[in-house]
């Protein structure tokens, strides 16, 4: 879904530019400067709106950009792309867009018809660079695959990949569950083992096992070259004693490669530290005190209200004080204004 800003979000963003630059943005430096001009009618309006004074321009012609963009076409021997002319946006304000412009100077336009097969390709190209699945901004593409497919989901999805997005286990098909595998094995140039998918729990309960899964997809299932490891409790116990030399204080579950043994074994993790003869650590316990002053402190290193992700503490605050936004108003900062995608 396309993110909607209100004129609020946009002057929010200019003005957050304008601090970080120490001076008034130019249009190529704003990512959502279409959407700026859209609002206000011009970029340079919705700098005034903003309170901000807009940069000196030239004054071009229509002669003097076409002149510019006949030169470019003959220094390339092609015609120009919009990145590849200083003056894209002053062609864009004054023609109404960068092909209009083209067209105003006889050349021809910039449009590459792309076939099914072809964004596939790119698609599936693309996932091999990044060893995953690619997201809609990773592909110069996404425009087409978006109008070919419906969406850019559908895309990976025809491609045989998988959707970055979270799916429930109950929207995945047997086709798709199939198709992703058989992905992971072009990948690896094998068979997946259960630990290499994300998507290993909705297989167990689609075909009742993974093997199951890899036997749908035409695969030979991995053999288990030894069974796991078996230990005592007093085993572990030894092992837990082992770690507290090393490391001269109580481990933590993640640091010992056995924990899932332990857990197995003794119930929890801390259970197994009692049975060792070490103290399980206490988990910090924050005052609102506590919280209010590292939300200050984040702020200060920012110079600007902090977001739920940039502190640490992000989720005990939410906890503590119902939502980020009243742990940010008890500390008598000002939450940050944004689209619908803020994490309160």
């Amino acid at each position: 879904m396309v993110k909607k800003y209100t004129d609020e979000d946009l002057i929010d963003i200019l003005q957050q530019k304008a601090k970080e630059l120490g001076r008034t943005p130019k249009a190529r430096e704003v990512k959502q400067w279409a959407t700026i001009r859209k609002h206000f009618g011009s970029f340079n309006k919705g700098l005034e709106a903003a309170g901000l004074t807009p940069g000196k321009r030239r004054n071009y012609t229509k002669e003097g950009l076409i002149e510019i963009l006949q030169q470019k076409a003959e220094e390339l021997g092609r015609t120009p792309k919009r990145h590849e002319v200083k003056q894209t946006f002053t062609i864009i304000n004054v023609f109404g867009s960068f092909n209009k412009g083209l067209e105003a100077a006889g050349l021809a336009l910039n449009t590459t018809t792309y076939t099914e097969g072809d964004l596939i390709e790119i698609l599936q190209q693309k996932a091999k660079e990044l060893g995953r699945p690619p997201k809609t901004r990773e592909v110069k593409q996404s425009g087409s695959i978006i109008k070919h497919f419906g969406s850019f989901s559908k895309g990976l999805e025809a491609a045989g990949l998988v959707s970055n997005r979270k799916r429930p286990d109950k929207s995945y098909t047997e086709k798709e569950l199939i198709a992703i595998i058989q992905q992971k094995t072009r990948e690896l140039g094998r068979p997946p083992r259960s630990t290499e998918l994300k998507q290993t729990s909705t297989i167990i309960r689609h075909f009742g096992s993974f093997n199951a899964g890899l036997k749908a997809a035409g695969l030979e299932p991995n053999k288990t070259k030894s069974r796991r490891k078996t230990y005592t409790k007093k085993k572990l116990i030894e092992i837990l004693q082992q770690k507290e030399k090393e490391l001269g204080r109580t481990p933590k579950q993640k640091e010992v490669k056995q924990s899932g043994a332990i857990i197995k074994s003794f119930g929890s993790f801390n259970e197994g530290l009692k049975a060792a003869g070490l103290n399980p650590a206490k988990k910090r316990e924050y005052t609102s005190e506590d919280l209010i002053k590292i939300l200050q402190q984040k702020e200060k290193e920012l110079g600007r209200s902090p977001k739920r992700n940039e502190v640490k503490e992000g989720a005990t605050i939410k906890r503590h004080f119902g939502s980020f936004k009243k742990g940010l108003e008890a500390a008598g900062l000002t939450p940050n204004k944004r689209g619908r995608n803020t994490m309160f």
